[in-house]
Order: C-alpha cells, then sequence, then structure tokens
C-alpha cells in the first residue's frame, strides 16, 4: 500500500515529508475503520511502526507516546489482554 511505499522509501532516503505523509494515511486509516474490523490491529501496528521510527528521528516524545498507545491497542485486540 501507498504508506509501506512512502515508509520504505523514508528508510532509504531519509526524506521526513515521506514519513509524515506515510503517518497521516495510517492514522486515518486507523480514524476510519470500525472498532470490529479485524484487519485494525494491523493498522494499528504499522501506524505505531511509523510514529516510532518519526519518534527516533525528532527525539519526539509526543510521537513514541503515540506509538505506545497505537502499539498497546493492537496486542491487546491481538491477544486480549
Amino acid at each position: 500500500n501507498l504508506a509501506n511505499a512512502l515508509l520504505t522509501r523514508y528508510t532509504q532516503r531519509g526524506t521526513d515529508h515521506d514519513l509524515d505523509h506515510a503517518i497521516t494515511l495510517l492514522d486515518g486509516v486507523v480514524t476510519t475503520s470500525p472498532p470490529g474490523d479485524p484487519r485494525r490491529s494491523m493498522y494499528l501496528a504499522n501506524l505505531g511502526g511509523a510514529r516510532q521510527l518519526r519518534a527516533t528521528r525528532l527525539s519526539s516524545i509526543d510521537d513514541l507516546d503515540a506509538a505506545v498507545d497505537a502499539l498497546t491497542e493492537a496486542v491487546t485486540r491481538t491477544t486480549g489482554n
């Protein structure tokens, strides 16, 4: 998908715009996916990973917190814990 392609290009070129665009797209997918969507965990995991990349790149606590939140929800949905 486009977000994953942007993330790949970001890792190869280091273009911040690609990372920002990917996060915007992934955030939109998570926001619009219904709570019962079986793919929601995957969407959250992708968003969490992208946020973690940006947190590392920018030393952003806000992005790190958002990554932890997204990944926690992804794990909770997958394991039920």
